[in-house]
């Protein structure tokens, strides 16, 4: 799978990730100043998975309709225990249950809720 990691996402999820055979973009790496619109659109444009631990990302897509990737995972973690973290992640990819859904990871649970359908659309 091809994961764009938000700002926040550290080199060790990083490198989690790519030990188990995903194509991995940091953008701590590539565009640290990046916005949450600008990582949003990233994501959509890169066909990416974003990882993220900023809530921001359900506003953008739930509320203000942005364009959505094929999946954003939400960490919830606090503090960030980077290898509870890792832990949880790695179990969790299915491309088929991640796609067109945000999924929340938390240290007890794991939800996923679907996108908005574009079909909505009457324009």
């Amino acid at each position: 799978m091809r994961f764009l990691l938000d700002v926040n996402v550290g080199r060790r999820v990083a490198e989690a990730l790519q030990a188990a055979g995903h194509d991995v973009l940091r953008l701590a790496l590539s565009n640290a100043t990046a916005e949450d619109p600008a990582v949003l659109a990233m994501a959509v444009d890169g066909e990416r998975i974003l990882v993220t631990f900023d809530r921001d990302f359900g506003e953008l897509i739930f509320a203000r309709g942005l364009p959505v990737p094929p999946a954003v995972i939400y960490l919830r973690y606090r503090p960030r225990d980077v290898l509870a973290v890792i832990d949880r992640l790695l179990p969790l990819l299915d491309f088929s249950a991640l796609e067109g859904h945000m999924t929340i990871v938390d240290p007890v649970r794991v939800r996923r809720t679907p996108f908005p359908s574009e079909s909505n659309d009457n324009g």
